[in-house]
Order: C-alpha cells, then structure tokens, then sequence
C-alpha cells in the first residue's frame, strides 16, 4: 500500500506563523493544475504499481480549488495510479471557504475526511494568529461540514501571546461539545524567516512560554483522554477507528509519492546496489514548478542504514507505541561496538529513572511528560557514520 500528497499552495494571505511554501498569486491556479497532472503521470513508476491507500490535499489552502478542479487531479490520479482500494480522502478547508454546496460537492467527489484548519473559536486569538476567518465562522464551518461528512478532524494552536491554561481548557471544553472524530493540537512554534519570527525580534510580539505550553500539552492529554481520545501521536488525539490512515503511513514509513513544489516523498527502488529507500523533495517554487512539472524533483537522497535507524527512532517516539525494542540488535547498532551500546543502554536507563520513557515486554514508549520532548530525546539516541565518498546512488527519478 502507499500513500499520494498533493500540496495546492495557494492562499488568500500570509499567516504569521507559517513556514510551509505557497503563493497568493491565484491567477496561476489553472496553470498549476495542468502541471500538476504532468507531473503525477512522470512519476507513476515510482510506485511500481503499489495499491494507493490514502490521498491527501495539503497545502496552502486546498480548499480554495472549485470542485471541477479537484476533480481533474483526482481522474489524473485515477488514471495513473491502482486507486480502487483507497480508503481515505482528506481535503484541509479553511473555514472561510464552506459553504454547504462546496462540502456537499466534495463529498460527491469521494473526499471522505475534512482536516478543518479552525486553530481556535476565540476571536482575540485568531486576530494574533492573522487567521481570515471569524470565530463565527469556525462554528458554522465546523457544524455544517458534520453534516455532509463525518469524518472531520480539527486542527488547533495553543501557546499563543497571553493566553493562559483557562483560555486553552476553554477550547478544549468547546470542540469537546461538538466530538469531533480528531483533533491535532500543535503549540505555536515559531519558525525562522517566518513573520512571526520577525515580530517577536523587532518586540512587536511576545514569544510563546515553553512552560505554559508545557502545561497546555500536558492538560490535553489529560482532557481529551477522559473524553475517549486516544493520543496516538505527539499533537494528534483520535477516537477509535479515525486516526489519520495518511499521517499515519507517513510515521510508518509507508511510502508516499508528493505533487506540487515543496511536497516530499519516500520510496522504495531497484539499484545497481540493490534495494534502496529513497527521499526527495520538490523544488519550492511555483514558477520554476510549471516551466518543467515533469522533473520537478529538487533534492533525492539514498539513506543509509544509520539514516534509516535514526528515522525509526524519530518516528517511534513520536508515536504513542514507541520504538520496538528489536531495534538496539540491529546490525547497524551491532556493527559500532560494545561503548556506543552500552551508552545507548545507560541513555535508555536515564530517561526510564526520570520518568520520562517506559518499558514493556516489546517496545520502550515516552510517558506524557516524554512525549513534551519526543524529537529532543530522540536526538539522544541518532546514530552518526561519516558518509563515503560514494554513497549517493545517481538514478532517474522522473521518466
């Protein structure tokens, strides 16, 4: 089984936080689109014919596309990929694009899952957070889009300038009332090059308080765990049955084909040195995306073994089951001696003494103060081997 992203960058405005690619420029939307089926045609043997699980439109804003041309994308995907077992199909909707008609179009279209991009129902807060939609507008978005199509997940920020652990409970308190399927809780982060990162270095804004984030985290653990959540990955909570199949394939390393610039994939190929797992990126802009959609592929890397366990390690932390204990015999382990294991045990010891990692018979898992720290305990663990000379593996990734 695998997995298809496809990343439609377009938005109608900056929002201050965000460090993900897009552009405003809508005029280009059509242009895109015939690109972008381009490019989904040159990169159908990458799969190798694999059966095609979920779909997933990111972006951007996906919602900003007219249901005729998600729908040319899907008959592309369709045509140039095994799509008849896919399970599920999740658009992202900002709540300023529902209308009744547009949900009910997409559901016609097949899109089974809703990733609402609320990020909060408080009208001082989405001000902060430069979202365009009102705090109106996220109650009807979210009352009207579970009418046409259950399966939506919530996406909310917590962390934010001045807000308190009543403020966060309170949010909670509200999306609880509705019960939704998921909710994806993320702490405001403030990434470089961002606005708000700019912001916060002119004294215009207030950086987030890693404790009371801290704080935040931890009381959502608690709270939608007693409401039936389970917290199956570090900002994402669902109830049973409704974790996000795609997501999840990604923290499984399951593998996935990206469209569009910026979008990303993983993948399996045959080598002159055998099998190998391949990584690539899109080049991160529209304009050069269109000249050449059928090779827009920017970066690709080959992991190494040591890639490959530090991967294992990044994802099973994140992820409410943890890291197989099988992987601390793994040759590449093996191979580096008897001090770097014994390190490795004394780390394990140490976070399991401090509380913050558990064990059973079969997996090592972070406890929730653990999981506040998931990629920083990580770190902890990443293996490093110089890399030879002739490690990259030069193969076409585009026909």
């Amino acid at each position: 089984m695998a997995g298809l992203y496809l990343h439609i960058p377009f938005c109608r405005r900056r929002c201050h936080y965000c460090d993900f690619y897009f552009t405003t420029n809508q005029t280009l939307v059509d242009d895109f689109i015939s690109a972008l089926t381009l490019e989904i045609d040159s990169k159908k043997h990458l799969l190798q014919g694999l059966p095609i699980q979920t779909i997933y439109f990111g972006g951007g804003t996906p919602s900003l596309l007219s249901p005729t041309q998600l729908s040319k994308i899907l008959q592309a995907l369709n045509q140039a990929f095994e799509t008849s077992k896919v399970a599920e199909i999740t658009l992202e909707m900002n709540p300023e694009d529902y209308t009744k008609t547009y949900v009910r179009s997409l559901k016609g279209l097949g899109i089974n899952r809703i990733s609402l991009g609320i990020q909060s129902f408080e009208e001082p807060k989405l001000k902060l957070l430069s979202r365009e939609h009102s705090a109106k507008q996220a109650f009807l978005s979210l009352e009207g889009t579970l009418e046409e199509i259950p399966n939506v997940s919530i996406d909310l920020i917590f962390g934010t300038e001045n807000e308190t652990l009543d403020h966060w409970n309170h949010e909670l308190q509200t999306i609880l009332s509705y019960h939704p399927k998921h909710i994806s809780a993320y702490s405001l982060t403030v990434e470089p090059k961002t606005l708000l990162a700019k912001l916060i270095s002119r004294r215009l804004r207030k950086a987030p308080k890693e404790e009371v984030q801290r704080e935040m985290f931890l009381q959502t653990i608690s709270t939608l765990s007693t409401e039936g959540y389970h917290h199956y990955e570090v900002s994402n909570y669902g109830l049973a049955g409704f974790y996000s199949k795609h997501n999840r394939a990604y923290w499984e390393r399951i593998p996935y084909l990206g469209f569009g610039p910026s979008a990303h994939s993983y993948f399996t190929m045959d080598t002159s040195n055998g099998r190998a797992e391949i990584r690539a990126s899109n080049q991160a802009s529209l304009l050069s995306y269109l000249k050449s959609p059928s090779d827009s592929i920017d970066l690709s890397e080959t992991l190494l073994p040591v890639d490959i366990f530090n991967e294992k390690i990044l994802l099973g932390l994140r992820q409410s089951k943890g890291i197989e204990k099988a992987i601390f015999n793994s040759p590449i382990l093996m191979g580096l001696g008897e001090q770097i294991q014994l390190e490795i045990l004394q780390t394990l010891s140490r976070f399991i003494s401090a509380g913050f990692m558990k064990e059973n018979e079969t997996h090592f898992v972070l406890s929730s103060e653990g999981l506040a720290l998931a990629d920083s305990i990580a770190e902890e663990f990443f293996l490093e081997l110089p890399i030879p000379e002739n490690s990259e593996i030069n193969t076409s990734l585009s026909t």
